[in-house]
């Protein structure tokens, strides 16, 4: 014991002896109170390496409060009360390097980042990061608060070369630093973490939008502006081209080796690629389960007639808008633009306050006054839903021309759909489609009593599996469709092909389609006949919502497992939750090595993949690398972006070279589209699963 407790004595006398050594070795940063740093340790090292410097000092006072309050605000809150150290943001970024076994993040307040900045390599080791504590210290005692915070907001890098606020607001936005709007400023501060790969110019990055409304809402929450400044700056964030800015630069597709988009090549090394991997039995039961892990509604379980207030929120709900309704008022809009959020209209011009009544008023909820009555239909054509009564393109940007923000989904020839709402002009009806809610066109959908619609296609019916299929008489045909069969005959099924009549109401006319488009009955669930059908869409248009051009990322495995009976929700944020869960990275990140050997258990053809905002079937490995088949528009990639705009087979490697890493990087969840282990086993599996992303493992080292 005695021998032990010598060891230890010994061991802190040398820790003192050293901390005290490298404290009198640490620089003196002294002469920055009175002078400017000529050139940083950082510059310096850019140089070496054929940088160019570009700077233009100014003091604290010439540059804009905006500026300031938003640089502290994004990386350092406490800058001004605490004495040199972050240590909320130390802690948790020091559990997230030792849980990954490598520095993924520094957590450091500004007066770090300036002490490395001016006196020290940007390299990431502990010995880097003791040293950059010490002279944090001597800067806190030596140096005021705000020389620190003008130093620091003269040297950090604005971009490939461009150093200091000044510079930065010269080169971004063509004014000097004193100048900048709150907007400006806040896309500015925005960046600071990785400049050289952000821009205050790139509107499409999710990342740096996010970070952008964030530092908005602290600057209210701490009272730093008014609650009218931050709706009004709300509103010049989300305006982003109004600038007139180019967006960022994409970059062409080059697709993979064409061997490697034929489905054969991907079934052929799949072992017992045709044994079931769920009987129709099996299907009904995951189905159920699925509706009810992603809100689902059976919409033949609805009572005859719902009450009004039910209907009434429902309808709001799926608007998206923030209504309010009272008794003698009826509708109103209480969030007019600019706090709700800014869309755009076809034209390009922000929807006005005007154009927001016009649609409360649309809605018509307030001629919901009493209980209303639940009746059925059947979509007799591809019909498009949409979150308002009306087909106007809607853009979440000026120049946001890819996308419809307004349309949700879409329904194929002969999909159900509950009926509880029309619009007051009677074109359009609002519906409930079991898995969303919305409107659509209603000529495009016919009347029928309950139990036809439940019962419609019938036990005889045919599955329509090839893509441009339509009938002999014209009619267009999506993927999945599901035809009541009349006859077989030779390479001909006669159908019985759903429409309306003057009235509305579901009749059926006589037609007929080719026996090579389609399948009787739903297709057996097998990993080689999903992966044969996915590879049916191989080159389909994206299309946001899953509209009459295309398809999204969700609609387009809704498309191809509804081939199979398999029910998938709308959103990928469900469709990876309803299968047996492989990974689920939302609680506690997983270092990239755990995610790899997870890996192992991903089964080709019936595994989804889903980094945020997206989703991908899993198709196989060949030479080492992973491959998915997706509808994609496009990917990050440190030449811009990689435009796809298809439904196309990628290596999961693509994109390596962006900040956001490779596609496998980007992968937070991963599901099996096969039933949940049932049993003991499947409990036990549950236990170590829950036990593995409790949230309490941020805190075991």
């Amino acid at each position: 014991m005695i021998y032990t407790l010598i060891f230890l004595a010994a061991a802190l006398l040398i820790t003192i002896i050293g901390i005290i050594t490298a404290w009198r070795r640490a620089p003196d940063v002294t002469g920055l109170f009175a002078s400017n740093p000529e050139e940083t340790a950082f510059m310096k090292f850019r140089k070496e390496r054929g940088g160019k410097i570009r700077q233009t000092w100014v003091g604290l006072s010439r540059i804009s409060p905006y500026l300031v309050e938003s640089v502290i605000m994004a990386e350092d809150r406490n800058f001004l009360t605490h004495h040199g150290f972050y240590w909320e943001e130390m802690w948790s970024s020091m559990l997230k390097n030792i849980r990954n076994r490598r520095i993924l993040r520094g957590g450091s307040s500004i007066t770090q980042q300036l002490a490395k900045n001016v006196f020290l390599l940007p390299e990431r080791s502990f010995r880097r990061k003791f040293r950059e504590t010490l002279i944090a210290l001597r800067l806190e005692r030596d140096i005021p608060k705000a020389r620190i915070l003008e130093i620091y907001l003269n040297v950090i890098e604005w971009g490939e070369g461009i150093y200091g606020a000044e510079e930065a607001s010269r080169h971004y936005f063509g004014k000097p630093a004193s100048l900048l709007g709150l907007s400006e400023a806040i896309r500015l501060a925005a960046c600071v973490p990785n400049p050289r790969v952000f821009s205050p110019l790139d509107p499409s990055n999710g990342y740096l939008n996010e970070r952008e409304i964030h530092i908005l809402r602290s600057l209210e929450k701490h009272g730093r502006i008014s609650r009218l400044k931050s709706l009004r700056t709300m509103r010049e964030l989300r305006d982003f081209y109004e600038s007139g800015h180019e967006p960022p630069r994409t970059v062409p597709f080059s697709g993979v080796d064409a061997g490697l988009e034929k489905p054969g090549f991907w079934t052929s090394r799949i072992k017992d690629p045709d044994s079931i991997v769920m009987s129709p039995g099996e299907i009904r039961e995951f189905n159920l389960r699925a509706r009810r892990i992603a809100a689902g509604v059976d919409i033949f379980g609805l009572p005859e007639r719902l009450p009004a207030r039910e209907v009434r929120d429902k309808v709001i709900e799926a608007s998206g808008l923030d209504i309010h309704e009272s008794p003698g008022e009826g509708a109103v809009l209480i969030s007019l633009p600019p706090s709700s959020p800014v869309k755009y209209g076809g034209n390009g011009t922000p929807l006005s306050a005007g154009y927001y009544a016009g649609v409360v008023r649309d809605l018509g909820t307030a001629d919901i006054a009493c209980e209303v009555e639940v009746r059925y239909a059947i979509a007799v054509r591809h019909t498009e839903i949409y979150c308002w009564p009306s087909a106007e393109r809607v853009r979440n940007g000026k120049h946001d021309h890819d996308f419809n923000r307004g349309l949700l989904d879409s329904l194929l020839p002969g999909d159900k759909a509950a009926v509880v709402h029309a619009s007051p002009d009677g074109e359009w009806l609002f519906v409930m489609a079991g898995f969303i809610d919305g409107w659509i066109r209603a000529v495009d959908a016919a009347f029928a009593p309950r139990e036809a619609v439940l019962e419609y296609p019938g036990m005889d019916f045919l599955v329509v599996t090839s893509p441009g299929a339509a009938t002999e008489n014209g009619a267009g045909l999506g993927m999945g469709t599901k035809l009541p069969l009349s006859a077989r005959g030779d390479g001909l099924y006669t159908v019985k092909l759903p429409s309306s009549d003057a009235d509305g109401n579901l009749v059926f006319t006589d037609d007929s389609v080719r026996a090579g488009f389609v399948h009787e009955g739903f297709l057996p669930y097998t990993r080689a006949g999903v992966i044969e059908a996915a590879f049916k869409f191989l080159g389909t248009a994206y299309s946001w919502g899953g509209g009459k051009e295309g398809e999204d990322c969700s609609s387009y495995l809704k498309a191809v497992f509804g081939m199979f009976g398999v029910e998938l929700p709308r959103n990928s944020s469900t469709q990876s939750a309803v299968g047996r869960i492989i990974l689920k990275n939302t609680v506690i990140e997983k270092p990239l090595k755990a995610r790899r050997a997870l890996a192992k258990e991903w089964v080709p053809g019936i595994t989804l993949l889903r980094p945020p905002d997206h989703i991908m079937l899993y198709i196989g490995e060949h030479d080492g690398r992973r491959y998915a088949i997706h509808s994609v528009w496009e990917i990050s990639s440190d030449g811009g972006l990689v435009r796809i705009a298809k439904v196309a087979v990628t290596d999961l490697e693509l994109g390596s070279s962006s900040e956001k890493g490779a596609l496998f990087e980007r992968i937070n969840e991963v599901s099996v589209v096969e039933p949940e282990i049932p049993g003991f086993k499947g409990l036990w599996r549950d236990f170590v699963f829950a036990l593995e992303n409790h949230p309490w493992r941020h805190f075991k080292f």
